[in-house]
């Protein structure tokens, strides 16, 4: 367990969540972050054949020790990491008890794990686990750390965080401030992370508090799942690439008169939508002996970093959950009627139009004070009653794209790779999709939970391919 360096100041105790924290369940979003070895002459990769001289010896005794002791000075500076929630999870008692830190290895080199064609299936090895029996929350760490050493001397630091109390940009801001730690030491120059500003804003209410009956992970299980119900686990991750030329392409094919100008995200999210669709059509057809394809209604449902919205915007360092969940629907095409006519330049207006309501500042104010409880529990519900309608196909997306989520160790440099998750998961986390930046390339890597039929036919279709690729 990793405590702070410094204890946190009793006036900081404990830390109340804000009201868009509140309604969150205990779900974990895993991350990994994949490291070359910047001196590659010193561990020829042919000569690593047993690993162990390698892993043990003093420059990665080194590495491992200064990231440990960044770690623990950022712990200190992002105190309710290091506490545990309270009963009803409507603060944290930030009780210094510390978090998980793993320390991992492997004989094989970065370079054969990058090569391997399962390596989306492998991520969960590179992923600190999370109990999910525990029946309190007050047993619930707020995050893990693991950091796996290959045998070439390259690193995977891999994680766990509660996204009850960080979103994405919250992360971001924590990788990045770790990562100015160990390479500065904190001082000045580091930028404190804002942990006032979402609580003033969105004070929180009585009774918004989730109290959660089980704690849910994406980090699918190295035996193939992560749920206790053997049943539920039909759902696979893959990864597609997307590259700047084919992302351009998609952007000039989804033009109209009503969105002249649609962003990489708005394109991608409306292709994936699309051809996602048209995946579940078939299966259902396949299942019914049908020969004819019925795209039934469908929702897509996209996380809005609110932070640069509002009026005035909220600080780029303000912690919390300051997103909010926009939606776009789209209605069943009449019976006979072909899924070419499913136009990506509709989906896209109808992207366009849910997220334009989203980053509206005028529409976010009124979920802002003490009279904007109300209103998100309004339109929450109105989102959870679209999520939980069998009859709407409902596709969730989550774009790191803007996110600061490459943390430069000086002394291990820029991540080669990010990982989100891998292998079988349940079906609570269906039609899931995350999109993450390429580091150096501009492209995009998009990240798929679908059923597993689903999933045969989205990655067998060649209108799909023909813009993506599977990551191997």
């Amino acid at each position: 367990m990793m405590k702070p360096s410094i204890p946190t100041p009793s006036h900081l105790k404990p830390y109340h969540l804000c009201l868009l924290d509140q309604f969150f369940g205990l779900t974990y979003v895993p991350q990994v972050l994949f490291y070359q070895n910047n001196n590659p002459s010193k561990h020829d990769e042919s000569q690593t054949n047993n690993g162990k001289s390698l892993v043990e010896n003093d420059e990665i005794i080194m590495i491992i020790t200064r990231l440990k002791e960044s770690l623990s000075k950022t712990l200190s500076v992002f105190y309710p990491l290091v506490g545990r929630l309270t009963a009803d999870e409507s603060a944290i008692d930030c009780s210094d008890e510390g978090i998980a830190f793993i320390q991992a290895r492997t004989n094989i080199t970065l370079g054969e794990f990058l090569k391997s064609p399962n390596r989306v299936d492998e991520l969960p090895q590179f992923i600190p686990g999370i109990s999910t029996r525990i029946v309190s929350a007050l047993e619930v760490v707020p995050l893990a750390i693991q950091v796996t050493v290959f045998g070439c001397g390259g690193l995977a630091v891999g994680s766990q965080y509660l996204h009850k109390i960080f979103d994405g940009a919250s992360w971001g801001n924590f990788l990045n401030t770790w990562a100015a730690v160990a390479n500065q030491g904190v001082d000045q120059k580091i930028v404190k992370p804002d942990f006032a500003t979402a609580i003033s804003l969105f004070p929180p209410c009585s009774w918004a508090s989730k109290r959660s009956s089980k704690i849910l992970t994406t980090r699918a299980l190295l035996d193939g799942g992560n749920h206790e119900d053997e049943d539920d686990q039909t759902c696979v991750v893959k990864a597609f690439v997307f590259i700047p030329e084919a992302i351009a392409k998609l952007q000039a094919m989804a033009k109209s008169e009503l969105v002249n100008n649609p962003t990489r995200i708005e394109a991608l999210s409306a292709f994936i939508w699309k051809h996602a669709m048209a995946a579940a059509a078939a299966v259902a057809a396949s299942s019914c002996k049908s020969n004819v394809n019925v795209i039934g209604p469908s929702v897509l449902i996209h996380s809005v970093n609110i932070r640069p919205r509002t009026n005035p915007p909220i600080p780029s360092t303000a912690i919390g959950n300051l997103i909010i969940h926009a939606y776009a629907s789209y209605k069943e095409l009449e019976e006979n009627q072909p899924i070419s006519d499913m136009d990506l330049k509709d989906l896209v207006a109808e992207t366009r139009k849910g997220l334009s309501e989203a980053k509206d500042a005028e529409f976010l104010s009124k979920f802002k004070g003490e009279n904007g409880a109300e209103a998100m529990r309004q339109y929450k519900q109105k989102v959870a009653d679209i999520s939980k309608d069998k009859n709407i196909n409902t596709y969730k997306f989550t774009s790191w794209s803007k996110l600061d989520v490459l943390p430069n160790f000086g002394f291990i440099g820029m991540p080669v790779w990010i990982g989100f998750t891998g292998g079988k998961l349940s079906s609570l986390f269906k039609n899931l999709v995350t999109m993450i930046e390429i580091p150096a390339s501009g492209g995009i890597e998009v990240w798929l939970i679908l059923d597993e039929k689903e999933m045969s036919v989205l990655r067998t279709s060649e209108d799909f391919l023909v813009f993506a690729s599977l990551t191997s």
